[in-house]
């Protein structure tokens, strides 16, 4: 992958390269509010977090599960600086980002989108800030 493609992971598990030009910006067209009711400080994130590491954003991937869009984090990890991790690389899971019209129209029944849309984007936490090769520190939390 090129670090300024985007991919989308369709329910087959193939990736397809988005054109930008198809694409919705759902925002646009809807309010979309903050899904969380509770203020995100440094503490909340720790008391949340069953690790947290530092490492540099190698892929970003996006998909939907069950109607929710998600953008898909592989971190080369640096450092666990709280909790333990035994792997080099994390995949790190974010609600919001890249979702197939189609998906779109059958769990949210948005019927008035124009056919030129193959994709829409939903920015629930600023997705789009995430870049191939930047480094950060990350707050994990184990699936259930």
């Amino acid at each position: 992958m090129q670090s300024n493609e985007i991919y989308y992971q369709n329910a087959d598990g193939m990736c397809e390269m988005i054109n930008p030009d198809e694409v919705l910006q759902l925002s646009d067209v809807v309010d979309i509010q903050p899904c969380f009711t509770h203020e995100m400080t440094i503490n909340s994130l720790t008391e949340e977090s069953d690790a947290i590491i530092i490492g540099n954003i190698k892929e970003i991937l996006y998909s939907s599960d069950e109607g929710m869009p998600w953008t898909q984090l592989k971190i080369s990890l640096d450092e666990c600086i709280y909790g333990n991790i035994d792997t080099d690389t994390v995949i790190l899971f974010d609600m919001g980002g890249y979702i197939d019209v189609d998906t779109l129209r059958n769990n949210y029944l948005y019927d008035e989108i124009d056919s030129k849309y193959k994709y829409a984007y939903i920015d629930c936490f600023q997705n789009d800030k995430y870049q191939i090769g930047d480094s950060g520190i990350f707050f994990c939390k184990k699936r259930k």
